[in-house]
């Protein structure tokens, strides 16, 4: 790797690392307002509502927008602008698709009787947060980081203030408002952030060939990336809609709130990988399997002690941190939390050669290995959650995970050593 393209990856990580910690500080501010001032029932319908969202966001927002990073970096290395192009189709498609969504899920509600606040509120939620994903890639795939981060912080930053302002309001606080401002605050996000890349592009004229359909050509190329996707978002919300059929609302919230942390944990993961997803488009990390091999192995190496000490930190963190920051009500969560964090930990070894997988195109055995830590996770919830509750799922959901994770680094490593660099 050339001495430019390290010190371009470190500026560029840093950039984003910046924008994400901002998201995060605010992110464990309304965490620890809302789980001190929740009751245990209500943080259960927060963590659902989440989940929910969360699920529906993963599958229409991070994998569709995984596929636009991809293919909206090779149109720009073609032409400057060309992604503009393919944005705007399938911004126009994505809105088409989020209003006949919604409209469906709640004929579906009605029509079953089983019309529920808290899903239908998850589902507005997820199909607008898909839509502001969308604006935040747009700019990441032209690299320009820096404006992605402050649009990705606007939400954070309204639905702070807003809830802030609510838990001001005397007596006590219910789920509901707090469900609300969720939603209304990436509505009114999205909006902004949809205005200002309208303002942004009225300038840009591209001469492209109109009888090309570059959407049509992104989803043929990216289809085994949006399945791994939908997979990816479906294994990661089954604990929390397992739990909540099959414990009592105390488990599914001693559950999110050692999910919350968990996932304030792993927040330089998602800033890495925002880069590497761009980095990783380039031709020397696609053609040379030479090149992947060694990245893979380096990043084993200097990652590995980090893991280790960020294990040790936190499990002897968690023990003082909890009771000082939820209170004595959420003890329980400790283990919990100890447990993800193992997974956390082989997270950040693991995790980053995913970005690697695609580059390599090796798309289909990222799907394939998508669906054995789908099926690890059901079968090991629907057996052990009835039983063991919030542990069982967070050992399930490490399991899972490092099925992915560790199953692509064990698939670079074989696949990628003996083969010779092509020119």
């Amino acid at each position: 790797m050339t001495t430019w393209l390290q010190n371009k990856l470190k500026s560029d990580y840093f950039k984003v690392y910046f924008f994400d910690m901002i998201a995060k500080l605010f992110t464990v501010i309304i965490s620890i307002l809302i789980i001190r001032c929740l009751t245990e029932d209500d943080y259960a319908q927060y963590t659902l509502f989440g989940s929910i969202g969360s699920f529906i966001s993963g599958v229409l927002g991070s994998g569709i927008g995984l596929a636009y990073t991809r293919y909206a970096v090779i149109l720009r290395q073609k032409k400057a602008g060309m992604d503009a192009i393919l944005y705007k189709s399938l911004r126009k498609r994505m809105v088409y698709t989020v209003l006949l969504l919604f409209i469906i899920t709640i004929f579906i509600l009605l029509l079953t009787s089983n019309f529920t606040f808290i899903f239908t509120l998850g589902v507005v939620y997820g199909l607008t947060l898909a839509l502001y994903q969308l604006n935040v890639v747009f700019f990441q795939a032209r690299e320009r980081y820096s404006v992605g981060g402050i649009i990705s912080n606007i939400k954070n930053i309204a639905v702070a203030i807003a809830i802030y302002i609510v838990f001001l309001v005397p007596g006590k606080i219910r789920v509901f408002p707090v469900l609300i401002i969720y939603s209304s605050a990436i509505l009114v996000s999205w909006i902004i952030t949809t205005c200002y890349i309208n303002f942004l592009l009225i300038n840009e004229k591209i001469e492209f060939d109109k009888r090309t359909n570059y959407l049509g050509i992104m989803f043929q190329e990216s289809v085994w990336i949006i399945l791994y996707m939908f997979m990816l978002s479906a294994f990661n919300q089954l604990d929390v809609l397992i739990l909540n059929y099959t414990r009592p609302a105390s488990d599914v919230a001693h559950y999110g709130v050692a999910y919350k942390y968990y996932a304030n944990v792993l927040s330089l993961l998602p800033a890495l990988q925002v880069v590497l997803r761009v980095k990783n488009s380039s031709l020397e990390m696609v053609e040379n399997p030479k090149y992947r091999n060694m990245s893979v192995i380096a990043w084993i190496k200097k990652s590995t002690p980090f893991a280790i000490l960020l294990l040790i930190v936190g499990c002897i963190t968690a023990q003082f941190a909890f009771p000082f920051l939820n209170g004595h009500v959420y003890d329980s969560a400790i283990l919990t939390f100890n447990i993800l964090l193992i997974g956390a930990c082989l997270s950040y070894v693991t995790a980053p050669n995913v970005s690697v997988m695609l580059a390599a195109k090796k798309h289909k055995l990222l799907f394939l290995l998508s669906i054995g830590s789908f099926l690890i996770n059901f079968i090991g919830n629907i057996i052990f959650i009835p039983k063991f509750g919030a542990n069982a799922a967070a050992i399930t959901t490490v399991m899972a995970h490092f099925f992915l994770n560790g199953g692509s680094t064990f698939i670079l490593l074989i696949s990628d050593k003996n083969t010779e660099v092509q020119i």
